[in-house]
């Protein structure tokens, strides 16, 4: 599938889920998945898991369509080298593939000069370049050279004089022009195609290509008249109308020469035509505490065409099928290592955001959704951010003293036991502050990133200091879940925390680290969730946080939790990293590792399956070290001779680092 479908795929998971978590009940899969779902009974924090571990297992064969090639001249540098380290890990297990149909239609483009087709400089953003920027700003400063008198600027609150207006206008267009320069060396199309080619070239299937079109020529009409999928959707097509066909052939074919090592099959493309998957009409979500079922809406929930499901059933002999689009991949794949993938969730997210705007037709839909109900099994379904769908939040009826957390006299806070236990944290009152969290528990960067934007203006003085506390620890989960908007507010949390009154500030910032060491239960961790910590961390050592430090300082003595770094410290002295090397005569650059040393503990042991990393470098172990340890790599020190990025520290064949 070529990216010319110019598919939207904004937040949708198409997969076919184990039967024992869609219907634990019942025994006649096989018809049931002919017959198509009508509800998943799943919700989409599950759904997720699931892919997360699908994509995880070893026993899964991967497979990447054409279009997650032409993805990667969306995305800048940093965030395919998160996606190349991604293909890498399952290179090396030899479970990653691309259809020799799929590599054909990309060649295809390199051999017909149309590479360019597939950047950031095409499709609805064939328009946003520096150089239409810079147009549209001397456009707009002619304009104001032409319309704008002292009288206008007085009524706008402008103090200077027309003369000056339009100086510091002028001035400003200026100053943009070294903010927008970069843009015009990120996406360089040689530079991206010679990086596809040396991360994929290698995996391409060796598939006899004449022998598909062949078959795909002969049994590619009857299919279509019969609309039996996949690729029925491109029978209107002059050229390559059989290209999904073919590939579909190609997976079949890879999928059943080697079902004895690989009881899963993953099809990664950003394609959601009807020939590939649909959307049952229910899912399920979690409300109070109770399996609520309501419209597969805002995400939708997307699964394999049941045609598709039982020819590969039939084909291979067993119907675990999983396909996902990129976006989904890497959201679920960001709930367990949120920090592997923070730069391509990040640019996802942009670009998902950027098709939502400019298309008219997603409008449309979406204020359709807003009103639309729909009844199943005598239950209203409501989409996810409905305003009728249950909020998180305190319980309307009055609290009784016994339920607020313990405190002594010289702890400045208090908070109620649910928001403590998030988990209880109900979800029946009414308020701004409680609609934010609802749609931050969402799991959903699409409901995260609007909600996260209005936490500054609905934060005033008198918000109620448990609605507060569960606010910030929510919006630290949702940075480690990656939505880009709670990494932002994370990354400038001192000046996003310097708008708000001090007690408010305080306690969306205890909210914040208590996460850090604290379950949904109110448990210590086993291990703590560091992942954002650093910034976290630095910020509670001012002199203005001194509330929220002597709270945390007691509810982690409270527990016994004992820490190599405890929070509110200012990290001085620094702990030391102590590494011993011995250069490699024959490489440059290269390093024998034959000691780590942290917290008076060895962490180079015996390897005895040898299949740990080998390779790292000295900011590789600093990460890793600060992660295990729960310490901010700003309060660590690096003891050995080597300083700098740059050389690779080799562990020995028979060791690894224990942490």
């Amino acid at each position: 599938m070529d990216s010319d479908t110019n598919q939207k795929y904004s937040n949708q998971i198409y997969t076919v889920l184990n039967v024992a978590l869609l219907y634990p009940k019942n025994t006649k899969h096989g018809l049931i998945m002919r017959l198509g779902h009508y509800e998943l009974d799943t919700t989409i924090d599950e759904y997720q898991k699931l892919l997360n571990d699908i994509a995880s297992d070893e026993k899964t064969l991967v497979y990447l369509d054409t279009n997650i090639l032409a993805y990667m001249y969306k995305l800048h540098a940093n965030a395919r080298k998160e996606f190349y380290n991604w293909v890498g890990v399952l290179k090396n297990k030899q479970r990653i593939f691309i259809p020799n149909w799929a590599a054909n239609e990309y060649s295809n483009r390199v051999t017909t000069g149309k590479l360019r087709d597939y950047t950031n400089g095409s499709g609805s953003n064939k328009n946003v370049t520096p150089s239409n920027a810079n147009k549209m700003y001397e456009a707009l400063y002619e304009m104001a050279a032409l319309f704008v008198d002292d009288s206008i600027l007085t009524k706008y609150g402008h103090t200077a004089d027309r003369a000056k207006y339009l100086s510091d206008f002028r001035d400003a267009i200026n100053q943009l022009d070294k903010y927008t320069k970069p843009f015009n060396t990120q996406f360089n199309v040689g530079e991206i195609h010679k990086e596809i080619a040396d991360n994929f070239s290698d995996i391409v299937l060796e598939s006899d290509v004449s022998v598909l079109c062949a078959r795909a020529d002969s049994e590619g009409p009857s299919r279509f008249q019969h609309r039996l999928p996949p690729g029925f959707e491109d029978g209107g097509k002059d050229e390559n109308k059989f290209g999904d066909l073919i590939i579909w052939f190609e997976i079949l074919e890879h999928a059943a020469s080697n079902k004895a090592s690989f009881e899963k099959i993953l099809f990664i493309t950003n394609d959601e035509k009807k020939d590939w998957v649909y959307a049952p009409t229910s899912r399920v979500q979690i409300v109070n505490g109770h399996r609520k079922s309501i419209a597969n809406k805002k995400p939708q929930i997307k699964i394999a065409h049941p045609r598709l499901t039982d020819e590969f059933k039939i084909t291979i002999g067993h119907d675990r099928l999983t396909v996902c689009t990129l976006a989904n991949l890497i959201e679920s794949l960001s709930k367990q290592q949120p920090t592997h993938y923070t730069n391509i969730a990040g640019a996802i997210q942009i670009d998902i955001q950027t098709d939502s705007i400019d298309s008219s037709d997603d409008e449309g839909q979406l204020e359709q959704e807003k009103t639309q109900t729909d009844d199943v099994g005598g239950e209203v379904i409501v989409g996810v951010v409905d305003n009728d769908t249950a909020e998180i939040g305190l319980e309307e009826e009055n609290v009784e003293q016994d339920e607020l957390s313990l405190h002594d006299e010289d702890t400045p806070f208090e908070y109620l036991e649910v928001a403590l236990h998030d988990s209880h944290y109900s979800s029946e009152a009414p308020g701004e502050i409680n609609e934010i969290i609802e749609q931050l528990k969402s799991h959903n960067w699409y409901q995260q990133n609007p909600a996260i934007t209005k936490v500054l203006s609905v934060l005033q003085h008198d918000c109620d200091p448990s609605a507060v506390f569960v606010l910030g620890r929510n919006i630290y989960q949702s940075a480690c879940g990656n939505s880009q908007k709670a990494t932002e507010f994370i990354a400038s949390l001192n000046t996003k925390l310097s708008k708000l009154d001090d007690e408010v500030a305080n306690h969306l910032l205890t909210g914040m680290v208590f996460e850090i060491y604290f379950d949904a239960q109110g448990h210590p961790r086993d291990y703590t969730k560091f992942d954002y910590a650093d910034t976290v961390l630095s910020v509670m050592t001012k002199d203005r946080y001194e509330g929220a430090r002597e709270y945390i300082e007691r509810k982690i003595d409270d527990a016994n939790i004992r820490l190599a770094f405890v929070p509110g410290s200012s990290g001085e002295p620094k702990l030391p990293i102590t590494l011993k090397t011995e250069p490699q005569e024959d490489r440059e650059n290269r390093y024998k590792l034959t000691s780590v040393v942290f917290n008076d503990e060895e962490l180079l042991v015996d390897d005895n399956d040898g299949r740990s990393p080998k390779n790292y470098n000295i900011l590789e172990i600093r990460d890793i070290i600060s992660n295990h340890y729960s310490v901010p790599t700003w309060a660590l020190d690096n003891d050995s001779e080597i300083k700098v990025y740059g050389p690779v520290l080799i562990i020995p064949e028979d060791k690894k680092l224990s942490v």
